[in-house]
């Protein structure tokens, strides 16, 4: 086995696609780190840590906390900007496959020709709405921590200390771009991975 994956790598163009499938990859990765402008870091790295310490004692609490951040790959426990992942992308995919499954005219236009690629716009425009819905709802959790399913279990109520120190609409303004940014792109690198990388790159991220 190890031989057969080290003679991938004397084949100059799939030694290609891999090397960028796993730049692509880090990209991502780090994405997934980098926090929403106006988050206090400091604070979030304290709740963080306490929140370990509340897992070990609770384990309903760290099953669910694992749950969320293996959904997220870490960008929503993070508030990163990457915080939402590929997700709005696939519920889209999974709206528009159903509709076109009820819905004559999506159905007839699925089997038209250039068809496809209507039904794939839509599910991008699709997309864009769940981003900015799902962005804002995150945007008015992290100004309100004790409403954030994820971080209300490690918060406690007598901590006075806030996630987002300036939380007025400009902040929520701000945080919905990025977050309907970081989807987009996710989903710009997901193509380029099934273009140009070893494929399946929506399943990847």
């Amino acid at each position: 086995m190890i031989s057969a994956f080290t003679n991938t790598f004397k084949i100059p163009e799939l030694r290609q696609r891999i090397l960028f499938t796993l730049m692509m990859l880090v990209i991502i990765r780090l994405g997934a780190s980098i926090t929403l402008p106006g988050v206090d870091v400091n604070v979030l790295q304290e709740w963080l840590k306490e929140g370990v310490e509340k897992a070990g004692q609770n384990q309903g609490v760290a099953a669910m906390t694992a749950l969320l951040t293996v959904f997220s790959g870490g960008g929503l426990q993070n508030c990163a900007v990457f915080a939402l992942g590929i997700m709005p992308y696939i519920s889209a995919s999974i709206m528009m496959q159903l509709m076109t499954a009820v819905v004559p005219s999506l159905g007839k236009l699925s089997r038209e020709e250039g068809g496809r690629q209507k039904i794939n716009m839509y599910t991008r425009y699709i997309t864009i709405v769940l981003c900015v819905f799902q962005g804002y709802m995150l945007a008015k959790s992290l100004i309100n921590p004790q409403s954030n399913f994820l971080l209300r279990n490690i918060i406690d109520q007598s901590d006075t200390r806030e996630l987002v120190p300036d939380g007025g609409m400009a902040f929520i303004l701000i945080t919905v771009l990025v977050i309907t940014a970081g989807t987009l792109l996710l989903m710009w690198m997901g193509d380029q991975i099934t273009d140009r990388g070893i494929g399946n790159g929506v399943s990847l991220i």
